[in-house]
């Protein structure tokens, strides 16, 4: 995972002890996409009781990217929340980064508000839900956000 972190993000990445904690500390679901017992990508949610959960971070190696692995990291994270009765999921992502974006609105996320310099100075944020309990639906790809 960490090699992963350090491909996929800069200055926002995550730390070692950050990343061993998001695998073995209660509240926290973290799932990985293994290709012949190679971590090609991963996943983490952050359970935070009766408030949506938080996805905390998705990242896929930069050579696997476009072949769909986000997508069902991040399929399998909300099937998992919806099994332990979550009701819904929000997280930040950068208004530069076009391809989550993109990922996010045909998954049913919708932009609830933008957090300023949330990345650093000049880098923010939008946060987004999606609401898990069957009310929100998943939009085609041909649907812009």
């Amino acid at each position: 995972m960490e090699r992963i972190e350090r491909s996929s993000f800069h200055e926002e990445r995550f730390q070692r002890w950050l990343l061993q904690s998001m695998i073995g500390e209660k509240g926290f679901l973290t799932l990985v996409a293994l290709d012949d017992d190679e971590v090609v990508g991963y996943g983490s949610i952050h359970l935070t009781g009766p408030k949506p959960a938080r996805v905390i971070s998705i990242a896929v190696l930069p050579e696997r990217r476009g072949a769909g692995i986000g997508r069902s990291i991040l399929e399998a994270m909300e099937a998992e929340c919806e099994s332990l009765g979550v009701a819904s999921l929000c997280l930040e992502v950068a208004i530069s980064n076009l391809v989550a974006l993109h990922l996010y609105v045909a998954k049913g996320y919708e932009v609830k508000g933008t957090i300023p310099g949330y990345y650093g100075e000049g880098k923010d944020a939008f946060y987004m839900v999606k609401d898990l309990s069957g009310r929100t639906r998943t939009k085609s790809k041909d649907e812009a956000f």
